[in-house]
C-alpha cells in the first residue's frame, strides 16, 4: 500500500537493473527516501574484496 508511505519511510528495493522501479518511484512521490540494489551490491562487493585479500579498505 504506497498511501501509507511517508517522508519518515525508507523504501529498498533489491533490483539494481533498471534502476528505477516502481517500487522506488510511487514512494519517491510521497518524499519517502529510496535505495535501489547497486547499493547493497557495492557494499557486497567491497566486503567480499576486503575478505579476499585479507585487507580493510
Amino acid at each position: 500500500p504506497f498511501e501509507g508511505i511517508s517522508e519518515k519511510h525508507v523504501i529498498i528495493d533489491l533490483i539494481y537493473n533498471p534502476n528505477s522501479t516502481a517500487r522506488i518511484k510511487r514512494p519517491a512521490e510521497n518524499v519517502a527516501k529510496t535505495v535501489n540494489g547497486f547499493y547493497m551490491l557495492e557494499q557486497q562487493a567491497e566486503k567480499n574484496w576486503e575478505i579476499w585479500n585479507f585487507q580493510k579498505k
